[in-house]
């Protein structure tokens, strides 16, 4: 089984002071429980990449990094794209917590994205396979089935 080191599925961008003023651990996403219980119980899987939200209301959310090893990177994909949909559902205008509900999946699944570059002049399609992501202190791995 290999290891791919990786960050949340999707985190939102949580300013320092709201992190305890370090820069040090994982931030926890602000999901609901049942979703949270799903991923710690190892139902839903992740590809390891982190999806911030939108700098201004009208544009799309963004990969903010793609973690070294990770199912994203084998993928493919590259940090700072736009993220356009998610198996074919438009995300252009969808809430963080929303499109990180459809990207979420079972594990051993896979999940296509369209995302844009960018300067939003080109979009590309990835596939990726969801993998277990198991939570540490400093880091999440990605584990694949």
């Amino acid at each position: 089984m290999a290891v791919a080191l990786a960050l949340l599925a999707l985190v939102p961008k949580i300013p320092a002071r709201d992190l305890g003023g370090g820069s040090g651990g994982v931030a926890a996403a602000r999901t609901n429980d049942i979703e949270t219980s799903r991923i710690l119980a190892g139902d839903l899987g992740g590809i390891g990449v982190v999806v911030v939200d939108r700098r201004i209301a009208d544009e799309p959310l963004r990969i903010e990094s793609v973690v070294a090893g990770s199912p994203a990177e084998r993928a493919g994909i590259k940090p700072h794209c736009f993220l356009i949909s998610v198996d074919g559902t438009n995300v252009v205008s969808m809430s963080l917590t929303r499109s990180r509900s459809i990207l979420l999946g079972p594990i051993g699944t896979s999940v296509t994205l369209d995302l844009a570059d960018s300067q939003m002049s080109q979009t590309n399609r990835f596939t990726a396979k969801r993998g277990k992501m198991v939570f540490s202190k400093r880091k999440v791995e990605v584990l694949d089935k």
